[in-house]
């Protein structure tokens, strides 16, 4: 599915490894079920978010045996619109319905924000894509966590 470059199994026992010699919790990012297989293997404490592909019931079973952590983050796994622009979870009203406004409108804001935009004034610049920095990096028992 998707054709991400990553790290080799040696290199990444090495690196959580040493982590947890320093006392340093680890956190993993991964996008691809087979990829949280391997880090959740290799020792990782936290996935910081569920792959992006559907994970099989072999694959969720192995992951649960090592005990790691797992951020479900909400707005990366519905976090691109379908072809009719909608965001996935707004598209089905019992679960939608369930969604406190404020989250409704971080899913409506998601559905444009990975999408240039569809016209501009002629003979001036297409607009830039803007990046937004974290609100705040802060330190947490030895490991760094953006919010």
């Amino acid at each position: 599915m998707l054709n991400i470059p990553s790290l080799d199994v040696p290199t990444i026992e090495a690196l959580v490894a040493s982590a947890h010699s320093h006392g340093l919790t680890v956190a993993a990012h991964v996008s691809t079920a087979s990829g949280a297989v391997t880090v959740a293997r290799c020792g990782v404490d936290l996935l910081a978010h569920a792959p992006f592909d559907r994970m099989s019931d072999t694959q969720v079973s192995e992951v649960a045996e090592t005990g790691v952590a797992v951020i479900a983050t909400l707005s990366i796994l519905d976090g691109f619109p379908g072809p009719d622009g909608v965001m996935p979870l707004l598209s089905q009203p019992p679960l939608a319905q369930r969604l406190p406004p404020r989250w409704r409108r971080v899913l409506q804001r998601q559905a444009t924000r990975w999408m240039p935009p569809t016209s501009y004034a002629p003979g001036s610049p297409p607009p830039t894509l803007s990046w937004r920095r974290p609100r705040c990096l802060r330190r947490s028992s030895g490991s760094s966590t953006a919010g």
